[in-house]
């Protein structure tokens, strides 16, 4: 792991390692590791993994995203969105509206949108009756 973020989430790792009370074998045995993984983990030699970090989350009792949040302090300051925005449905295009109008049960899903629209278009028709009555 070369890039600062990697590095960084390897000093988290390695401290929250060193949180946990006990030695580093009967951590190993809790995380179902091999005796001597947690160095090679640490120093680049193996490949940590998504496992690894679900384990010591588990035994540390704390969130696994907590690792990546703290761990990889610039990509998380460089992200613009959340995963939570990212995957949080999107209102229909006037498109896909008229496409559910014609899927059965599609109509009654319209009619919210269609009662909101006009509502609108009423506002705002009143809105500019209103700026002739009192400008012109």
């Amino acid at each position: 792991m070369a890039d600062p973020d990697s590095e960084h989430l390897l000093t988290l790792l390695s401290r929250a390692i060193n949180a946990v009370p006990g030695t580093r074998r009967d951590l190993e045995d809790s995380i179902g590791v091999g005796h001597g993984t947690l160095a090679r983990l640490l120093d680049g030699q193996l490949e940590l993994r998504v496992r690894h970090l679900l384990a010591l989350s588990r035994v540390l009792d704390v969130p696994p995203g907590d690792f990546f949040t703290l761990g990889c302090p610039k990509a998380t300051a460089r992200a613009s969105y959340s995963l939570a925005d990212r995957l949080a449905p999107r209102p229909p295009s006037r498109g896909q509206a008229v496409l559910a109008a014609s899927a059965p049960g599609g109509l009654e899903e319209l009619r919210p949108l269609v009662r909101q629209l006009i509502q609108e278009e009423l506002a705002a028709a009143a809105a500019a009756a209103g700026k002739k009555r009192g400008g012109g």
